[in-house]
């Protein structure tokens, strides 16, 4: 029933995939930039058998986007792939390798020869897994030596702070011409710590409510997510389901848009980010994805490791010792707090956002709401101050015409005492 229905959303709506990712627009691109390279037959082979083998479009474009640099070398030396020497493979090998590459990036790279190469002497595309499954000219490259390579892609002070957070949810509004839809998008984006491509596969039928929670769960890099439990977000993407064109329809993305009557693109939220951030004053460099870090990152300081590996979708906890690298430096810290080096209430380093609770009425409210949505009560710091200071100034601006007031009585009390001869004391006139 699952599938007979996917089958259907996909038919209704399109791939999801293709639209966000376009993995085949960008491949046949790739294939068209070769049409003039002598080794282009071998690369447009490459990838239908790829294809035919079951690899899905972004593992296809994986292969065929690094093919280019690959295939670019051979050419200028004038070397057919079915011809390549071992020697020429060691040396296409050592010059494509960018030092400043990071060891996935290597392995990639590393992967793709080993396996062209293969295939353009054999016809067969290899078993990634078994050496002895490859000719003696590739055998000896070993991709995995790069993959086990660590090099973060951010560092903890690269992270965005809550007060960030809060002020690029902010300006959703001012860079976008939906923010009934974008604003929930992001916020669901990083606390469900998705990935991008993840949240804009969300469909309606992955989402259901739950008190004052919205349990939600997408479809990404590793297969589907577990269910995430999004409560700042809650509130925000139940109004833009209320607004959704297909709001009723399960198979329906959740992120429609009005202009291509599709999934948003992962172009769009792209920019999305970044001008919100630009328009919030953010000065570090803000993507989508460090959304994902940031989130992952906090998770990790408050959370059991198996916990992090379910928010970050991994199949295996190799990806976790990332996150608890970038969350190590809050050791010295923690132990300052144990010892009470470090006041609670001064410890700002959680990245956790939460709701705020209106201190007149009780009423919860998200941590980028300026007023409580049910008494109307500053809850920001930041307007509460510009509020008293006009209050004080209208006090003050009050107080001066009062006292304009009391002198122009007392100016038309000297004046009736002198014209009528008679001596009435000022306190005498304001009693009566």
């Amino acid at each position: 029933m699952e599938k007979s229905r996917s089958k259907q959303g996909k038919q209704k709506y399109g791939d999801l995939n293709e639209q966000i990712y376009k993995f085949n627009r960008r491949i046949n691109t790739i294939l068209t930039g070769l049409e003039d390279s002598i080794n282009h037959n071998s690369v447009k082979l490459f990838v239908q058998e790829l294809k035919l083998a079951g690899l899905s479009p972004g593992r296809v474009w994986y292969y065929a986007s690094r093919s280019a640099k690959i295939v670019r070398w051979f050419d200028k030396r004038n070397v057919l792939l079915k011809d390549a020497t071992k020697e020429n493979c060691k040396e296409c090998f050592q010059q494509i390798l960018d030092p400043n590459h990071k060891g996935p990036t290597k392995a990639t790279y590393a992967r793709t020869l080993k396996r062209i190469v293969h295939f353009a002497k054999t016809g067969e595309i290899g078993e990634r897994t078994f050496d002895s499954d490859y000719v003696d000219e590739v055998r000896w490259i070993r991709p995995s030596k790069y993959d086990s390579e660590y090099r973060p892609e951010v560092e903890a002070e690269d992270l965005l702070t809550p007060d960030e957070l809060v002020s690029i949810f902010r300006a959703i509004p001012a860079v976008s011409r939906f923010p009934i839809r974008d604003k929930p998008m992001v916020m669901c984006m990083f606390e469900g710590a998705f990935r991008p491509g993840e949240i804009l596969q969300m469909r309606i039928e992955g989402i259901r409510f739950e008190d004052k929670i919205a349990w939600v769960r997408s479809t990404g890099k590793t297969g589907n997510t577990d269910a995430k439990p999004l409560v700042i977000a809650c509130e925000p993407l139940l109004q833009w389901l209320k607004h959704h064109p297909y709001g009723s329809d399960a198979d329906a993305p959740v992120w429609w848009s009005y202009r291509t009557k599709s999934v948003l693109s992962l172009a769009y939220l792209e920019r999305l980010v970044k001008k919100a951030a630009g328009a919030a004053g953010i000065k570090k460099n803000v993507w989508a994805y460090l959304l994902r870090h940031t989130k992952l990152t906090d998770i990790a300081k408050r959370h059991p490791h198996e916990i992090l590996r379910k928010y970050g979708n991994w199949k295996r906890l190799d990806m976790v010792k990332i996150y608890v690298h970038l969350s190590s430096g809050d050791l010295k810290e923690a132990i300052k707090k144990d010892y009470g080096l470090i006041d609670e209430k001064d410890d700002k380093k959680s990245n956790a956002l939460a709701l705020k609770r209106c201190l007149q009425c009780g009423e919860t409210n998200n941590p980028d709401d300026a007023r409580c949505g049910k008494c109307g009560i500053a809850l920001d710091s930041d307007l509460a101050a510009a509020i008293m200071k006009e209050e004080s100034d209208q006090i003050t601006k009050m107080q001066k015409q009062i006292d304009s007031l009391t002198s122009m009585m007392n100016a038309l009390v000297s004046t009736y005492g002198k014209i009528t001869g008679e001596n009435v004391p000022l306190e005498q006139n304001c009693a009566n």
